[in-house]
């Protein structure tokens, strides 16, 4: 009896090894996750509000820094265009769109009511015009 205690208590112990170390990955994959979408440069919007004709968004570059501005701004305006954005989807089954959309622009999540924005955007979707507020 002796040694089939033994085989159990060994099958245990790597059962439980096992799961840590399933564990260790998940979440390292997990974290590897998070960091990558920090670092790519991909614009994100983590909020949205709409009033009336005016929507403001906070978006996030997701980098250390944005290089051409106006660049990032086309790209993210795309990106809202077509409902693109990673986090955050938005409702297109209204009669009628925004007519002028605000974004503000951080460089990380983190950075939000820490830091002042980058810039801004304004884009208008009647004219598909964009500008940058500094």
């Amino acid at each position: 009896m002796g040694s089939v205690v033994k085989r159990m208590i060994a099958v245990s112990a790597g059962l439980i090894l096992l799961a840590a170390a399933v564990c260790i990955f998940c979440r390292g994959t997990r974290s590897y996750t998070q960091w990558e979408q920090e670092h790519l440069g991909v614009p994100d919007v983590v909020s949205s509000r709409t009033d009336g004709d005016e929507c403001m968004l906070i978006v996030v570059a997701n980098a250390d820094s944005i290089e051409d501005e106006q660049a990032f701004a086309e790209e993210t305006v795309r990106k809202y265009e077509e409902n693109e954005f990673y986090t955050t989807r938005f409702s297109r089954d209204h009669k009628s769109l925004p007519k002028q959309v605000y974004m503000s622009v951080y460089l990380r999540k983190s950075d939000i009511g820490q830091k002042p924005s980058v810039f801004s955007i304004m884009y208008d979707t009647e004219n598909r015009k964009i500008r940058i507020i500094q």
